[in-house]
């Protein structure tokens, strides 16, 4: 066999400035102005462009994809199984359909093992679980009855699954918050994807990076409003490390709300494109959608409702870019020879809801990477799932999700990279796409054609200083995954390579060796001058049993690790605190109390911050709250100040004792520190200092929050003001009482997304509740004012959108077809209408009772101001006419029966101890005492009526697509 491969450049020192004018500016502009022209469905760099890969129809929506090891696309389809697709006439269209696995209803995470072998995660009630002889476990919930993990066969070649296990249950179904991806790392490990609303029911080994996390609130936090993730708490969406043979399972990282997938890149680090809660888009604790980088142990700070831990705080870690608003899906790293040499180490990533796939390019800055996103495939609709790489070299997405068609499409490039022509170990090396399943299997015919010669080959690439280096990582995979794995002594050896990224992956090698047998050569890495191989090392100490063996713990290696707290890389101190704090404190502390911010301005916090987290006796917390007051009245500088501000939080909310002799005088001390570091010219220390004075309550901080309340300040960090003088009780007055209900007139008309108003209002319940009789009577009598007036204006705004209603038509009599096509296909439909008509059509529809579009309208319903990015003009006009078809499980509403009887009907939009507030049809607001609820059962009908073209003529619903067409920005 005679490979076709390409000598792939190390990816990740590409620079993006490096033919820059391939890629398209990154914008949300409308939709003629990211097209340039009408009628295209999508747009592309120069050179690229998406051409159809499968006959339309022949599948509906795809919610994954991959590659068998015949490089056929398998596709998870929704509610339909997994299909393979071929190109019976071989004209480059796929158009035969293979239904691989009727068993499975619908799937996340395709891994394929090996011709006919695949994992996947699935649901498995009937004939899935049948197939797998799993029987239905007492007391679980029908709707995630035996979903997990399940490894499909066909051993007969049929193209037929005809073997079925299950690997792993798992809690939760799958669901956009469900069991996601399953990757293999260079390790040879499998890692697998939980959303947060899931997990595996698996025993965790002893040596998992991750141990259990807490929530960490100093103050409580408010859940969302609308009951979204409020019985979930830390760890959140998780990765898992497995060895399918052992039996073993190792949580790896979390803190994450619902990265839908993950990619691994040639050097072995893993990368996920992280979930936005839209809901809290213009409040403090809002978190855009971000590329983040996992490492072991890593806590990535997603936290329920409030309290999600800021990107900056030193017990979590940041993302590697910040993305703003989305919907990530699938992702995949890009190594092959048809595009361009710059795109090789590229990092593909779709995003759903906004109608687009984009590129990034890392760039490695220490023992992480950084870059910038930009936009790659921009489309009107372009509903994209997932992607990957197919053989030829081409990226391929799917469409679909939520019920909306499904389709496979194609990026082609006008010209493709230089191919070079290799044989044996050489071309396996340089094998495209190596991880996949059709380029395993292309290695292991490599493998056969090397013969004896194999091992000698590899080990010949590794230790060439002339080779590149990510060829030289390449070949040691090889060697691990393929075998003959290296052995301890090969590995220990590559510490002393001439390629930092040789080293680091040697020192991940190491750590799948008991702790006694590699710390000397693991202690030796830790001293390495790059940040990424002695970041290796220690996440190796940890995993080969650090904290299983202290007995053989040598002195030299608690010194190595103490020394790098205080190391200028950010993801090299964690992985080292992460280390020494399963480490006996006889071993380092006695360094950390005699040291000083002055003296190690990072270290210092990062010591102190280990010892909590592992606190042997209480006596260590009298020491280090005694160093900790004596920072507060010392001077920081500004990362410094965030750190010791932080790590004071940490050590109130572990206090192992906070009734103990003395402890109110130190947080009296503190707090007097502290009040008069406030307000700071930097909002992330203000809010740290504005939790910590919340908390202490000294003298005089009440009101000076109080003061800042009534500053001019952008609304979230007003809101997170307000957040945190609810829970003051002491030095209210009715002056302080009067100005704070004041606030609330002007927070009441705060834009944001749908749990805004709710989280308003819970702060207000909370204030509220430090009020007197009397004044709080007056002060809700002041809301009901407010509301009256609220309530006055929306209905004068009906008033006059119905007064311009003329000519009714037959629109109610016309086809769901007619009316598509008509939308779909006749430009006059847009010609001939105007925005203004469409926003007013919008608001006489009740839409804005319950959806947002822009800065139009209430939360509630499903976020409107990107819909025409993900869905075609008919799928829009099919969720208007039947709207019950396809409901979100976000968005699905309850039906609720009081005990006197009455029955209602809508979407939850606050749920708390005593009542539960639901939007109805009409767009009314219910709000129901708990304590009558007789049941409460989720509903099969979707709460927007049906209906709705009954009351528009051709011309509203065509002004009304044509507003929504435009997008948000082009509202008037």
């Amino acid at each position: 066999m005679l490979a076709r491969s390409l000598f792939l450049g190390f990816a990740f020192t590409l620079a993006v400035a490096a033919g820059a004018q391939e890629l398209m500016p990154d914008r949300d502009g409308s939709r003629r102005e990211r097209l340039n022209y009408a009628g295209e469905r999508f747009r592309t760099p120069d050179g690229f462009a998406v051409e159809p890969a499968a006959t339309a129809g022949l599948f509906g929506s795809v919610v994954n994809m991959t590659f068998d090891a015949a490089g056929r696309p398998l596709l998870a389809l929704e509610g339909e199984g997994l299909a393979l697709l071929e190109d019976a006439d071989g004209d480059g269209v796929y158009d035969r359909r293979i239904d691989f696995a009727p068993q499975v209803d619908t799937a996340h995470g395709l891994y394929v093992m090996g011709p006919g072998d695949l994992l996947v995660h699935a649901n498995g009630r009937g004939r899935l679980a049948e197939a797998a002889g799993v029987e239905g476990r007492p007391g679980r919930n029908d709707s995630v009855e035996d979903t997990g993990l399940y490894r499909l066969r066909d051993t007969d070649g049929d193209d037929r699954v005809d073997a079925v296990e299950q690997i792993a249950p798992a809690n939760g179904r799958i669901q956009e918050h469900g069991p996601h991806t399953i990757a293999r790392g260079p390790d040879g490990a499998l890692y697998a994807l939980y959303g947060n609303y899931s997990s595996p029911e698996v025993g965790l080994a002893p040596t998992s990076p991750l141990r259990e996390l807490q929530e960490d609130q100093l103050l409580p936090p408010i859940l969302d409003p609308r009951g979204h993730a409020n019985s979930l708490r830390a760890p959140g969406g998780t990765i898992y490390r497995l060895d399918l043979d052992a039996h073993v399972w190792e949580r790896l990282s979390g803190g994450l709300r619902n990265p839908f997938d993950l990619a691994i890149g040639a050097a072995g680090e893993i990368f996920a494109y992280e979930a936005d809660m839209e809901w809290d888009r213009g409040l403090p604790w809002f978190r855009p959608t971000r590329v983040v980088h996992l490492i072991p142990a890593g806590d990535y700070g997603w936290r329920t409702g409030s309290g999600k831990i800021a990107f900056h705080e030193i017990d979590t870690l940041p993302g590697v870019v910040d993305l703003g608003r989305g919907s990530p899906v699938g992702v995949t790293f890009y190594y092959h020879h048809a595009y361009p040499a710059r795109f090789s180490g590229a990092y593909f990533m779709g995003d759903w809801s906004r109608g687009r796939i984009r590129v990034l390019f890392p760039e490695r800055a220490g023992a992480t990477w950084t870059g910038e996103a930009h936009d790659f495939v921009l489309g009107e609709p372009l509903n994209v799932t997932d992607l990957d790489v197919g053989p030829d070299g081409l990226l391929y997405f799917a469409t679909g999700g939520r019920g909306t068609s499904g389709g496979l499409y194609r990026v082609t490039h006008e010209r493709a990279g230089e191919v070079v022509e290799t044989t044996g170990a050489e071309a396996a090396v340089r094998q495209p796409m190596p991880r996949s399943g059709w380029g395993r299997e292309a290695i292991r015919r490599a493998r056969g054609e090397a013969g004896a010669n194999w091992e000698a080959e590899l080990w010949a690439v590794v230790r060439d200083a002339g080779r590149e280096s990510i060829d030289r990582i390449r070949a040691l995979e090889l060697l691990q995954v393929h075998g003959p794995r290296p052995t301890l002594e090969e590995a220990a050896a590559l510490l002393d390579s001439d390629a930092p990224l040789v080293r680091a992956a040697a020192a991940t090698l190491l750590g799948g060796h008991p702790f006694t047998q590699v710390q000397g050569s693991l202690r030796s890495a830790l001293a390495d001058g790059d940040p990424l191989v002695a970041r290796r090392a220690a996440e190796s100490l940890v995993r080969s049993g650090l904290d299983l063996r202290a007995r053989g713990i040598e002195v030299e290696t608690s010194d190595a690790l103490y020394g790098l707290l205080d190391h200028g890389d950010r993801f090299l101190r964690y992985a080292a605190r992460e280390a020494i704090q399963r480490i006996p404190h006889g071993y380092w502390v006695d360094q950390a109390f005699v040291a000083s911010p002055r003296q190690r301005p990072r270290g210092f916090f990062e010591a102190v911050l280990a010892m909590i987290y592992s606190l042997e006796h209480r006596i260590e917390y009298n020491f280090l709250m005694g160093a900790l007051l004596q920072v507060a009245r010392a001077d920081l500088e500004l990362e410094a100040e965030l750190d010791f501000l932080r790590t004071m939080e940490i050590a109130f909310i572990r206090d192992p004792a906070p009734d103990a002799p003395g402890r109110d005088e130190a947080r009296a001390g503190l707090g007097q520190a502290l009040v008069g570091r406030y307000p700071h010219a930097d909002d992330r220390v203000n809010r740290q200092l504005e939790r910590l004075l919340a908390f202490l309550q000294p003298e005089g901080a009440l009101a000076r929050l109080v003061e800042r309340l009534e500053d001019d300040r952008p609304p979230a960090e007003e809101i997170h003001t307000a957040y945190c003088l609810r829970t003051m009780d002491r030095g209210w007055t009715p002056e302080l009482r009067a100005r704070v209900v004041s606030w609330f007139d002007d927070a009441r008309e705060f834009r944001g997304a749908a749990s805004m108003e709710g989280y308003i209002d819970a702060i207000w319940s909370d204030v509220l509740d430090r009020f007197p009789d009397g004044e709080r009577a007056a002060a809700e009598e002041r809301l009901e004012g407010q509301q009256a007036e609220r309530a006055r204006r929306a209905a004068a705004l009906v008033t006059e959108v119905e007064g311009d209603r003329r000519g009714r038509s037959d629109l109610a009599q016309m086809s769901f077809e007619e009316l598509a096509e008509y939308l779909e296909y006749d430009v006059m439909a847009y010609e001939r209408y105007n925005l203004e008509q469409g926003e007013r059509v919008f608001h006489r529809a009740r839409c804005s009772a319950c959806h947002v579009f822009g800065d139009i309208g209430r939360g509630g319903g499903p976020d409107l101001s990107t819909v025409i990015k993900r869905f075609r003009r008919g799928e829009v006009l099919e969720s208007i006419m039947f709207p019950s078809r396809v409901i979100s499980d976000q968005y699905q509403a309850v039906d609720v029966e009081l005990e006197d009887g009455a029955l209602h009907s809508g979407m939850v939009v606050e749920d708390t101890a005593g009542r539960l507030t639901l939007i109805n049809a009409n767009g009314d607001r219910l709000d129901l005492d708990k304590a009558r609820i007789r049941s409460r059962e989720p509903s099969a009908l979707s709460i927007m009526p049906e209906g709705l073209l009954d009351t528009m003529t051709l011309s509203d619903l065509a002004s009304l697509i044509r507003f929504l067409d435009e997008g948000a920005d082009a509202a008037p």
